[in-house]
Protein backbone atom coordinates (compact mmCIF):
# COMPACT_ATOMS: atom_id res chain seq x y z
CA UNK A 1 0.00 0.00 0.00
CA UNK A 2 1.31 3.11 -0.77
CA UNK A 3 2.71 5.38 1.46
CA UNK A 4 1.17 9.30 1.50
CA UNK A 5 3.77 12.34 1.87
CA UNK A 6 1.71 12.80 5.94
CA UNK A 7 2.94 9.38 6.04
CA UNK A 8 6.37 8.61 5.41
CA UNK A 9 7.10 11.92 7.46
CA UNK A 10 5.43 10.56 10.30
CA UNK A 11 7.66 7.19 9.68
CA UNK A 12 10.64 9.06 9.30
CA UNK A 13 10.45 11.43 12.34
CA UNK A 14 9.61 7.93 13.95
CA UNK A 15 13.03 6.27 13.03
CA UNK A 16 14.95 9.41 14.12
CA UNK A 17 13.08 9.52 17.60
CA UNK A 18 14.07 5.97 18.19
CA UNK A 19 17.37 6.96 18.15
CA UNK A 20 17.13 9.80 20.87
CA UNK A 21 17.16 9.93 24.79
CA UNK A 22 13.50 9.38 25.82
CA UNK A 23 13.54 13.27 27.31
CA UNK A 24 14.14 14.65 24.37
CA UNK A 25 11.73 12.51 21.54
CA UNK A 26 8.92 14.52 22.28
CA UNK A 27 10.29 18.00 21.10
CA UNK A 28 12.48 16.93 18.08
CA UNK A 29 9.72 14.61 16.96
CA UNK A 30 7.54 17.87 16.82
CA UNK A 31 10.21 20.07 15.89
CA UNK A 32 11.43 17.75 13.20
CA UNK A 33 8.03 17.27 11.79
CA UNK A 34 6.72 20.54 11.32
CA UNK A 35 10.60 21.72 9.61
CA UNK A 36 9.61 18.79 7.34
CA UNK A 37 6.11 19.79 6.46
CA UNK A 38 7.24 23.24 5.58
CA UNK A 39 9.92 22.18 3.61
CA UNK A 40 7.22 19.58 1.48
CA UNK A 41 4.45 22.16 1.64
CA UNK A 42 1.76 20.70 -0.75
CA UNK A 43 4.13 18.18 -2.32
CA UNK A 44 3.07 14.51 -3.18
CA UNK A 45 4.48 11.51 -1.76
CA UNK A 46 7.15 10.75 -4.63
CA UNK A 47 8.29 14.51 -3.63
CA UNK A 48 8.63 13.87 0.42
CA UNK A 49 10.18 10.45 -0.53
CA UNK A 50 12.60 12.62 -2.29
CA UNK A 51 13.21 15.45 0.26
CA UNK A 52 13.52 12.87 3.39
CA UNK A 53 16.58 10.88 1.51
CA UNK A 54 17.99 13.87 0.79
CA UNK A 55 17.75 15.29 4.62
CA UNK A 56 19.85 12.62 5.63
CA UNK A 57 19.83 9.21 7.17
CA UNK A 58 17.54 8.56 10.50
CA UNK A 59 21.11 8.29 12.31
CA UNK A 60 22.88 11.48 10.54
CA UNK A 61 20.13 13.13 11.88
CA UNK A 62 19.83 11.68 15.54
CA UNK A 63 23.56 12.54 15.76
CA UNK A 64 22.58 16.53 14.84
CA UNK A 65 20.07 16.71 17.67
CA UNK A 66 21.71 15.35 20.24
CA UNK A 67 25.28 14.02 20.73
CA UNK A 68 25.22 10.45 19.92
CA UNK A 69 27.09 8.00 22.07
CA UNK A 70 30.91 6.92 20.55
CA UNK A 71 32.85 4.41 21.93
CA UNK A 72 35.96 5.62 20.52
CA UNK A 73 36.48 9.73 20.71
CA UNK A 74 37.10 11.47 16.84
CA UNK A 75 40.02 12.54 18.38
CA UNK A 76 41.73 9.03 18.88
CA UNK A 77 40.51 7.55 15.44
CA UNK A 78 44.00 7.70 13.79
CA UNK A 79 45.93 6.37 17.18
CA UNK A 80 43.20 3.69 17.38
CA UNK A 81 43.52 2.73 13.76
CA UNK A 82 47.38 2.71 13.76
CA UNK A 83 47.79 0.66 16.92
CA UNK A 84 45.38 -1.95 15.49
CA UNK A 85 46.96 -2.10 12.17
CA UNK A 86 50.47 -2.68 14.22
CA UNK A 87 49.12 -5.16 16.33
CA UNK A 88 47.89 -7.03 13.88
CA UNK A 89 50.68 -7.20 11.70
CA UNK A 90 53.07 -8.27 15.16
CA UNK A 91 50.34 -11.01 15.64
CA UNK A 92 50.84 -12.44 12.36
CA UNK A 93 54.79 -11.99 11.77
CA UNK A 94 54.83 -13.81 14.88
CA UNK A 95 52.32 -16.47 14.36
CA UNK A 96 53.90 -16.80 10.61
CA UNK A 97 57.45 -17.32 12.53
CA UNK A 98 55.95 -20.15 14.84
CA UNK A 99 54.08 -21.84 12.25
CA UNK A 100 57.17 -21.88 9.84
CA UNK A 101 59.02 -23.22 12.88
CA UNK A 102 56.13 -26.12 13.23
CA UNK A 103 54.77 -26.66 9.73
CA UNK A 104 55.65 -29.62 6.93
CA UNK A 105 54.56 -28.22 3.70
CA UNK A 106 53.53 -24.38 2.19
CA UNK A 107 50.03 -25.06 2.56
CA UNK A 108 50.35 -26.70 5.98
CA UNK A 109 52.17 -23.97 7.08
CA UNK A 110 49.32 -21.23 5.75
CA UNK A 111 47.10 -23.26 6.89
CA UNK A 112 47.82 -23.28 10.56
CA UNK A 113 48.92 -19.58 10.77
CA UNK A 114 45.58 -18.45 8.78
CA UNK A 115 43.76 -20.76 11.44
CA UNK A 116 45.61 -19.99 14.47
CA UNK A 117 46.70 -17.03 14.80
CA UNK A 118 45.15 -14.79 11.46
CA UNK A 119 41.53 -15.73 12.73
CA UNK A 120 42.29 -15.30 16.29
CA UNK A 121 44.28 -11.89 16.24
CA UNK A 122 41.34 -9.57 15.87
CA UNK A 123 40.73 -9.60 19.70
CA UNK A 124 43.90 -7.30 19.68
CA UNK A 125 41.68 -4.47 17.97
CA UNK A 126 38.59 -5.79 20.24
CA UNK A 127 40.77 -4.68 23.71
CA UNK A 128 41.92 -1.24 21.84
CA UNK A 129 38.27 -0.40 21.78
CA UNK A 130 37.67 -1.39 25.60
CA UNK A 131 40.59 0.59 26.34
CA UNK A 132 40.21 3.34 24.27
CA UNK A 133 36.63 3.65 25.28
CA UNK A 134 37.47 3.79 29.14
CA UNK A 135 39.84 6.62 28.37
CA UNK A 136 37.48 8.61 26.41
CA UNK A 137 34.70 8.33 29.15
CA UNK A 138 37.28 9.50 31.65
CA UNK A 139 38.32 12.33 29.79
CA UNK A 140 34.64 13.03 29.98
CA UNK A 141 34.22 12.36 33.62
CA UNK A 142 37.23 14.15 34.50
CA UNK A 143 38.01 17.20 31.60
CA UNK A 144 41.05 18.32 33.83
CA UNK A 145 43.32 14.99 32.98
CA UNK A 146 43.08 15.99 29.75
CA UNK A 147 43.65 19.16 29.77
CA UNK A 148 46.39 20.02 26.94
CA UNK A 149 50.30 21.11 28.01
CA UNK A 150 52.74 22.86 26.33
CA UNK A 151 55.75 21.02 25.18
CA UNK A 152 58.77 22.89 23.96
CA UNK A 153 58.79 23.18 19.98
CA UNK A 154 60.83 21.00 17.53
CA UNK A 155 64.78 22.06 16.84
CA UNK A 156 67.59 20.65 15.14
CA UNK A 157 69.49 20.68 18.02
CA UNK A 158 70.15 17.93 20.20
CA UNK A 159 70.98 17.33 23.67
CA UNK A 160 74.74 16.60 23.87
CA UNK A 161 74.75 15.82 27.24
CA UNK A 162 71.79 13.54 26.79
CA UNK A 163 73.40 11.76 23.69
CA UNK A 164 76.57 11.03 24.93
CA UNK A 165 75.50 9.05 27.96
CA UNK A 166 72.80 7.05 25.11
CA UNK A 167 76.15 6.75 22.94
CA UNK A 168 77.79 4.77 26.27
CA UNK A 169 74.78 2.80 26.86
CA UNK A 170 74.39 1.70 22.74
CA UNK A 171 77.88 0.76 22.86
CA UNK A 172 78.33 -1.39 25.86
CA UNK A 173 74.94 -2.57 24.92
CA UNK A 174 76.31 -4.00 22.07
CA UNK A 175 79.53 -5.35 23.58
CA UNK A 176 77.48 -7.51 25.66
CA UNK A 177 75.21 -8.75 22.78
CA UNK A 178 77.88 -9.14 20.92
CA UNK A 179 79.80 -11.65 23.78
CA UNK A 180 76.93 -12.78 25.45
CA UNK A 181 77.77 -16.30 25.75
CA UNK A 182 81.64 -15.87 27.01
CA UNK A 183 80.08 -13.88 29.78
CA UNK A 184 77.98 -16.84 30.48
CA UNK A 185 80.49 -18.96 30.27
CA UNK A 186 82.20 -16.57 33.12
CA UNK A 187 79.29 -17.17 35.76
CA UNK A 188 78.16 -20.76 34.75
CA UNK A 189 78.85 -24.19 33.07
CA UNK A 190 75.36 -25.08 32.31
CA UNK A 191 74.65 -25.93 28.86
CA UNK A 192 71.02 -24.54 28.77
CA UNK A 193 72.71 -20.99 30.00
CA UNK A 194 75.14 -21.53 27.54
CA UNK A 195 72.68 -22.14 24.22
CA UNK A 196 70.17 -19.64 25.41
CA UNK A 197 73.01 -16.78 24.30
CA UNK A 198 74.73 -18.61 22.10
CA UNK A 199 74.29 -17.63 18.65
CA UNK A 200 73.84 -20.15 15.78
CA UNK A 201 76.46 -20.72 13.59
CA UNK A 202 74.05 -20.26 10.22
CA UNK A 203 73.48 -16.70 11.59
CA UNK A 204 77.07 -15.73 12.35
CA UNK A 205 78.39 -16.38 8.72
CA UNK A 206 76.40 -13.58 7.12
CA UNK A 207 73.28 -12.46 9.23
CA UNK A 208 75.34 -11.33 12.56
CA UNK A 209 78.21 -9.68 10.74
CA UNK A 210 75.64 -7.71 8.80
CA UNK A 211 73.48 -6.26 11.62
CA UNK A 212 76.03 -5.72 13.90
CA UNK A 213 78.15 -3.69 11.01
CA UNK A 214 74.79 -1.95 11.02
CA UNK A 215 74.14 -1.45 14.32
CA UNK A 216 77.85 -0.06 14.09
CA UNK A 217 77.10 2.55 11.24
CA UNK A 218 73.82 3.48 13.13
CA UNK A 219 76.26 4.31 16.68
CA UNK A 220 78.74 6.18 14.41
CA UNK A 221 75.43 8.45 12.57
CA UNK A 222 74.16 8.74 16.28
CA UNK A 223 77.84 10.54 17.13
CA UNK A 224 77.84 12.35 14.08
CA UNK A 225 74.87 14.16 15.32
CA UNK A 226 76.45 14.33 18.99
CA UNK A 227 79.64 16.07 17.53
CA UNK A 228 77.76 18.11 14.99
CA UNK A 229 75.24 19.65 17.70
CA UNK A 230 72.51 19.43 15.25
CA UNK A 231 70.65 17.54 12.67
CA UNK A 232 71.70 18.26 9.46
CA UNK A 233 70.08 17.95 5.84
CA UNK A 234 72.73 15.35 5.01
CA UNK A 235 72.24 13.27 8.72
CA UNK A 236 68.60 13.06 8.03
CA UNK A 237 68.86 11.33 4.93
CA UNK A 238 71.68 9.11 6.22
CA UNK A 239 69.21 8.23 8.89
CA UNK A 240 66.72 7.25 6.72
CA UNK A 241 68.69 5.10 4.48
CA UNK A 242 70.03 3.20 7.93
CA UNK A 243 66.35 2.97 8.65
CA UNK A 244 65.43 1.52 5.73
CA UNK A 245 68.19 -0.83 6.04
CA UNK A 246 67.80 -2.15 9.08
CA UNK A 247 64.50 -2.93 8.42
CA UNK A 248 65.05 -4.63 6.05
CA UNK A 249 67.80 -6.83 7.60
CA UNK A 250 65.74 -7.34 10.54
CA UNK A 251 63.21 -9.04 8.27
CA UNK A 252 65.35 -11.22 6.34
CA UNK A 253 67.04 -12.21 10.01
CA UNK A 254 63.24 -12.89 11.71
CA UNK A 255 62.88 -15.25 8.14
CA UNK A 256 65.84 -16.42 7.24
CA UNK A 257 66.18 -18.95 9.99
CA UNK A 258 67.35 -19.69 14.07
CA UNK A 259 69.10 -16.89 15.65
CA UNK A 260 70.31 -18.53 18.84
CA UNK A 261 70.77 -22.14 19.71
CA UNK A 262 67.69 -22.19 22.24
CA UNK A 263 64.74 -22.07 20.88
CA UNK A 264 62.87 -20.41 23.49
CA UNK A 265 65.71 -17.13 23.10
CA UNK A 266 65.18 -17.53 19.52
CA UNK A 267 61.67 -16.73 19.40
CA UNK A 268 62.15 -14.03 21.93
CA UNK A 269 65.00 -12.33 19.82
CA UNK A 270 62.46 -12.99 16.95
CA UNK A 271 59.87 -11.12 19.02
CA UNK A 272 61.76 -7.64 19.44
CA UNK A 273 63.03 -7.63 15.50
CA UNK A 274 59.46 -7.85 14.48
CA UNK A 275 58.83 -4.89 17.40
CA UNK A 276 61.84 -3.13 16.35
CA UNK A 277 60.58 -3.61 12.39
CA UNK A 278 57.09 -2.19 12.88
CA UNK A 279 58.51 1.00 15.17
CA UNK A 280 60.75 1.78 12.28
CA UNK A 281 57.92 1.22 9.31
CA UNK A 282 55.93 3.69 11.47
CA UNK A 283 58.17 6.00 12.13
CA UNK A 284 58.91 6.61 8.89
CA UNK A 285 55.35 6.44 7.56
CA UNK A 286 55.11 9.29 10.55
CA UNK A 287 58.22 11.10 8.78
CA UNK A 288 56.97 10.92 5.21
CA UNK A 289 53.45 12.39 6.10
CA UNK A 290 55.35 15.35 8.12
CA UNK A 291 57.47 15.86 4.77
CA UNK A 292 54.31 15.56 2.30
CA UNK A 293 52.01 17.73 4.45
CA UNK A 294 55.18 20.31 4.55
CA UNK A 295 55.72 20.34 0.81
CA UNK A 296 51.54 20.53 0.37
CA UNK A 297 51.65 23.94 3.05
CA UNK A 298 54.48 25.09 0.79
CA UNK A 299 52.51 24.67 -2.68
CA UNK A 300 49.77 26.39 -1.21
CA UNK A 301 51.35 29.22 -0.25
CA UNK A 302 53.04 29.87 -3.46
CA UNK A 303 49.34 29.49 -5.93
Amino acid sequence: MMMTAPELIDAYVADVARLLPRKDRADVSMELRELLRDELGDGSADEALELLRGFGRPAEVAARYGKPLTVIDQGDTRPFLRLSVVGVIVIWSLGLIEAIEAGSGAMMVLQVWYFKYVLQSFWWPGLLVVCFGIAGWVRRRWPSSAAWKPKPSRTDHVNRAGRIAAIVFFVAGTLVLVNASWLIKKVTSAPDAIAAFSFDEEFLRLRGPLVLALMVLAIVHFAMVTVQGRWSPFTRKLELVLDLAMGAVMTWVVFAGPVYQSPPSDRLVKFVLVLTVAGILIDLAIKARRKYASRAKAINLVS
